[in-house]
């Protein structure tokens, strides 16, 4: 199946635009080297310049490497910046097929949850989080509105903005002064990738560097265009702030957090998100960290920063 999915992709792949490594990267996969072509591809997305090939052929290389997930999150930062290619719109579509039993709500979730199931589905593909952890972000946004906990609603990390918007959407339909001006959402991030990891950026069960996810320096990338837009779409405000989070965070205009979303990723990214925002939590504020399973440098950050009772509160959302 996979193979399968590689050569659909592959069948357009000489119609998109060239960039350093690309032509070694397609040859790679034309003789089954998956492992030389994510290589090659980990070091053009280093150069943090968007093109219409590189997340396509990653998407490839993943498949090939019977990796799907991988293959849907590079399919869907393609694009985001790309969002006319009918390379990975068509890859996408038997992707997320394949993907379905993963991807779609349990029927227990439509029922009890219509609006953030009629949320989720507009957002789905403008996300890299799984659908239990959306609804975590559903819920603590709804609850700080409905017990009228002050403060904005603020995110580090966004990738492809679904979440942010999300919460938007909880705002507006939860907040009973249904004013955003009172309020606000805002999404923060380079938008050009992520920053270089640190040696403390290994992964949580197995210790392997951060490179060798193939989900390192320059991934996981969006746009404020594409932001914007999406939040449009929905009719809703979302504030993107644009740079790294030391350059940002300290002029951030917002002196109450009622909800906080940490999907940094990297240990000094996660330490520098709580050293800024945590002393704005409000009380009965809420807080969900992204990776905490996953990337031990993020568990070490927010191990460290917070107390003992604050660790204990912790509880796991989809394991990771």
């Amino acid at each position: 199946v996979s193979v399968l999915y590689w050569r659909i992709g592959r069948m357009r792949c000489s119609r998109v635009a060239r960039c350093i490594g690309v032509e070694a990267a397609e040859a790679a996969l034309a003789s089954g080297d998956a492992r030389r072509a994510l290589s090659l591809l980990d070091a053009a997305k280093r150069e943090r310049r968007a093109t219409a090939t590189v997340d396509v052929l990653r998407a490839q290389a993943f498949l090939l490497s019977n990796d799907p997930m991988s293959a849907r999150q590079a399919l869907l930062e393609n694009l985001r910046h790309f969002p006319e290619s009918a390379d990975a719109r068509e890859l996408l579509l038997h992707v997320n097929a394949a993907l379905s039993p993963m991807l779609d709500l349990p029927e227990s979730v439509i029922r009890d949850e219509p609006l953030f199931a009629m949320c989720y589905e507009g957002i789905r593909d403008h996300t890299m989080l799984t659908w239990p952890r959306l609804l975590n972000i559903f819920h603590n946004v709804r609850d700080v509105c409905v017990d009228g906990v002050e403060g904005d609603v603020v995110e580090c990390g966004v990738a492809g903005g679904g979440s942010a918007v999300l919460a938007a959407l909880a705002v507006r339909h939860f907040d009973p002064r249904g004013d955003a001006s009172t309020r606000r959402v805002f999404a923060c991030d380079t938008f050009e990738g992520m920053p270089n990891p640190t040696e403390r950026d290994v992964m949580a069960q197995s210790g392997e560097r951060a490179e060798a996810s193939h989900w390192s320096t320059g991934t996981c990338s969006g746009s404020a265009d594409h932001l914007a837009r999406l939040a449009a779409h929905f009719g809703v405000n979302v504030t993107p702030v644009v740079g790294l989070f030391e350059q940002t965070l300290p002029a951030l205009p917002v002196e109450r957090v009622a909800s906080l979303h940490v999907d940094a990723d990297w240990h000094d990214s996660t330490v520098c998100a709580l050293e800024h925002l945590y002393p704005k939590l409000q009380p009965h504020a809420t807080v969900q960290f992204d990776d905490y399973d996953y990337w031990q440098g993020c568990r070490e950050a927010v191990d460290s920063f917070l107390s003992p009772e604050a660790r204990r509160a912790l509880k796991s959302v989809d394991g990771n």
